[in-house]
């Protein structure tokens, strides 16, 4: 995918890793509209076998959302990196309205703690381009929801992000980036994006999951299976 750049000693990493510890939170309990958990989480290492089962679970799921949704690889995954932008701009802003939007809400309860803590005054920018998804895994699943209402089912598609970034924080004595204009940081995400079928589903952040390098670190070769798209 192009996304395991290094950076040099003389770049700063903080701005970063705050970001990431916003998104990092794994959700907490059951919240309406969504499900509870990531279904099935993938990892990058597999063994043979899973990986067959795994490939043959996302192609199965792949012909539903086809039917379901009029879902096609290549409009999903210009939407997900259109969304990647949004939640990382949403997130550098600090803007609870917008990420109410376009992540879950146990993502939101997840994010919430680190930007509530941020000093008064600091403020923090996100740039990025090239941004491209890769889908390793599509999923379906139940949830019932509150109140006795019916089950209704989800999807969820775990996607490898590539982009190229800035992220800065000034103000409240403190200045720092993670990349720059002319050397911007090449990241490379695992997201698990989420979406109810039927009347008003949207896409939305369900998780992330780390970095690719991050989750190749700790994998088995027991994952679960992928799809590449």
């Amino acid at each position: 995918t192009g996304c395991a750049g290094s950076l040099s000693a003389r770049r700063d990493m903080r701005p970063i890793m705050l970001a990431a510890r916003s998104l990092s939170s794994r959700p907490l309990g059951q919240a309406r509209h969504e499900l509870s958990t990531v279904v099935d989480r993938w990892t990058p290492q597999q063994g043979f076998i899973r990986a067959w089962g795994g490939w043959a679970n996302s192609t199965l799921a792949l012909a539903q959302l086809q039917s379901s949704i009029g879902f096609t690889v290549p409009s999903f995954k210009a939407r997900a990196a259109i969304l990647f932008e949004e939640v990382g701009v949403a997130l550098a802003r600090a803007d609870e309205k917008s990420l109410a939007d376009l992540v879950t809400p146990s993502c939101l309860r997840s994010m919430l703690p680190a930007l509530k803590a941020r000093p008064r005054g600091q403020r923090h920018s996100w740039t990025s381009h090239g941004v491209t998804a890769s889908i390793k895994q599509i999923r379906l699943a139940h949830a019932k929801q509150t109140g006795g209402e019916e089950q209704r089912r989800y999807a969820q598609v775990t996607c490898v992000v590539d982009a190229a970034m800035v992220y800065e924080i000034s103000g409240a004595g403190e200045t720092a980036s993670t990349g720059s204009s002319e050397a911007p940081h090449q990241l490379c995400d695992v997201w698990v994006y989420e979406r109810a079928l039927g009347d008003g589903g949207s896409w939305r952040l369900k998780e992330r999951l780390g970095t690719l390098s991050e989750l190749q670190q700790t994998s088995q070769p027991n994952g679960t299976g992928s799809a590449q798209g």
